[in-house]
């Protein structure tokens, strides 16, 4: 973020003991963690970005969802890019199961990005991990991630997974 905005001039100065960006048109740029929600609870924003959203706790998107209250701005946005959540994650209840019109979801995969990549990476990530980890991590499908150690072994979500007979 700073090298290219420093490159191209938009950054006025940076207040490193308050963690905030002037920007070359008067605006600022609040840098935060989200490991305590007090952190952002009295802000008034224009827009809010979440990098890494799986790992964020749904109190925060809630809080930030409340300071977008900044009235100078046409239109107050927040975004969150993240790998595919678990579908018991709150990113998928919200942004896919919800309906709700004022979300928009875009999803990206690492094949559409492949010639940005080294020479056989997503060959080699293929032949490494199991299909449930190559369809959430290389090909953005929501899913789960299986943790710890199997008590079924020579699963395959494709195989053993699928919709009740009724």
């Amino acid at each position: 973020f700073f090298e290219e905005c420093e490159n191209k001039h938009l950054i006025k100065r940076y207040l490193s003991s308050r963690e905030i960006a002037v920007m070359a048109n008067g605006s600022e740029i609040y840098f935060r963690s989200l490991d305590n929600v007090d952190k952002i609870g009295s802000l008034e924003l224009g827009w809010a970005y979440i990098d890494e959203g799986t790992e964020t706790d749904h109190e925060f998107w809630k809080m930030i969802k409340g300071r977008l209250s900044l009235k100078t701005v046409p239109r107050t946005t927040a975004f969150i890019t993240t790998n595919p959540p678990n579908k018991d994650h709150w990113i998928y209840k919200e942004f896919v199961q919800s309906g709700d019109p004022d979300y928009v979801l875009i999803r990206a995969n690492t094949y559409e990005n492949k010639h940005n990549l080294p020479a056989r990476y997503i060959e080699n990530l293929e032949k490494e991990y199991d299909e449930t980890w190559v369809n959430k991590y290389l090909k953005g499908e929501f899913g789960y991630d299986l943790k710890g150690q199997p008590c079924f072994y020579g699963f395959r979500e494709s195989f053993h997974v699928g919709g009740l007979i009724v």
